[in-house]
């Protein structure tokens, strides 16, 4: 019985996990001043800006934030999150060109340029979000309750959601068989 539950609670997880992913990305930064000197809890403005193909690219999405730094300067925010000055950052195409982020402060006499960035490796599993024709097979499971009167059925129907072989993550039963494992591109659930 334990082992039903545990399986059906790993199906849930698996699909759920599959289900979420952000819309917005972690963005940190320490806030100085001309001479160096960190701007201890200071009231800014920051615009940051999601750029098209090269660093002189289109403005696909820009937002502001109102912050307030901390005791030692740091402010945290989520791109995505800002008001919004210009497109959607929900239809950014993250899969077309590359992505650059400029990040602008204002700490009272005008915006500032810091820098401008290429993002690379994490905000391009957005793209992830809309890869629904990767040709997957379905998963069915159906479990069954046991009792005295009634015996369990647990049937499943797994593939292989991975074209690579190199693994992330990986759960092992106690005799060291392979249960679970995450690709690149995907994951694995065995049902034995």
């Amino acid at each position: 019985m334990k082992k039903i539950i545990t399986f059906i609670s790993l199906c849930i997880v698996v699909t759920i996990s599959f289900a979420q992913v952000p819309n917005y990305l972690n963005y940190q930064a320490v806030i100085r001043d001309n001479a160096g000197d960190i701007l201890s809890n200071e009231a800014i403005d920051i615009r940051i800006s999601i750029i098209d193909n090269s660093t002189g690219g289109l403005d696909l999405y820009v937002e502001t934030h109102d912050e307030t730094t901390n005791n030692y300067g740091i402010v945290n925010l989520q791109v995505g999150n800002g008001t919004a000055e210009s497109g959607s950052f929900s239809d950014i195409n993250w899969s077309a060109n590359k992505k650059y982020l400029k990040v602008e402060v204002n700490t009272g006499s005008g915006f500032n340029e810091l820098g401008i960035v290429q993002l690379v490796s994490v905000p391009f599993s957005f793209y992830s979000n809309v890869s629904d024709s990767s040709g997957v097979s379905n998963m069915a499971y159906t479990a069954e309750y046991a009792d005295e009167a009634h015996t369990a059925n647990v049937l499943g129907s797994s593939s292989v959601y991975s074209t690579s072989t190199d693994t992330l993550f990986v759960v092992k039963d106690h005799d060291g068989n392979v249960v679970f494992a995450v690709f690149p591109d995907g994951a694995q659930v065995i049902v034995n």
